[in-house]
């Protein structure tokens, strides 16, 4: 039985940090990650600088990821993910073999340039994420706001219009994340199954024991 009891707290246990998030799981293996100062954010082009310093040569940055909360920056190229401090720009970690394989190409339009463009369909919402184009996506994907609203804006040419005036002014949010309600129903759940299971080997067990 006890067995059965050790096999339960451990689905269960993988169970929520699956629905917690990967995120804490990687604050307990990885806890100097998440070691930053504060929130004040620099300019998005200070953290390319730094992530390109330690980065593989010849690995372009692929995606700049900003946070909402104390977490850090992460921009990632095609073989690595660079975590780092948000006020200074401070490489916490670099994460090898975590980025998609997904090589970038050369952009028409710098950074800069290509958030400008990409503000005005964001409104009053903080910036959330850059990706740069690819052979896969030649356009820029810029996010806004912790629903992650997202924004293409074109890098084949020399102006770099924003890809939602190209499709008829719609801008695209993308799916927004489980709530927090939707989480915790979710975990109450596994938990209740999980409970019910032990409570049924320990009856059976019981039962075993009676008969003897």
């Amino acid at each position: 039985m006890r067995r059965w009891i050790a096999v339960l707290v451990l689905a269960l246990s993988l169970g929520v940090v699956a629905m917690v998030g990967p995120g804490v799981a990687d604050r307990l293996f990885h806890p100097g990650r998440y070691a930053t100062s504060g929130r004040a954010l620099l300019p998005p082009e200070a953290y390319v600088a730094a992530a390109r310093s330690v980065a593989p040569r010849g690995n372009r940055v692929a995606r700049l990821a900003l946070p909402a909360g104390d977490e850090p920056v992460i921009v990632s190229t095609a073989a690595v993910e660079v975590y780092l401090d948000p006020p200074t720009a401070r490489v916490l970690d670099v994460r090898a073999g975590a980025g998609d394989g997904t090589q970038a190409i050369v952009g028409a339009q710098p950074l800069a340039g290509v958030i400008a463009r990409a503000r005005p369909y964001g409104g009053a919402a903080p910036l959330r994420g850059v990706e740069w184009p690819s052979q896969r996506h030649p356009d820029w994907t810029v996010t806004f706001g912790d629903a992650g609203a997202a924004v293409k804006v074109a890098d084949d040419s020399g102006t770099g219009a924003a890809a939602a005036v190209r499709q008829s002014g719609v801008v695209v949010p993308s799916a927004a994340p489980l709530s927090v309600g939707v989480r915790a129903a979710t975990l109450l759940g596994a938990i209740f199954v999980a409970a019910a299971a032990l409570w049924w080997i320990i009856r059976r067990s019981r039962e075993v024991k009676s008969r003897r």
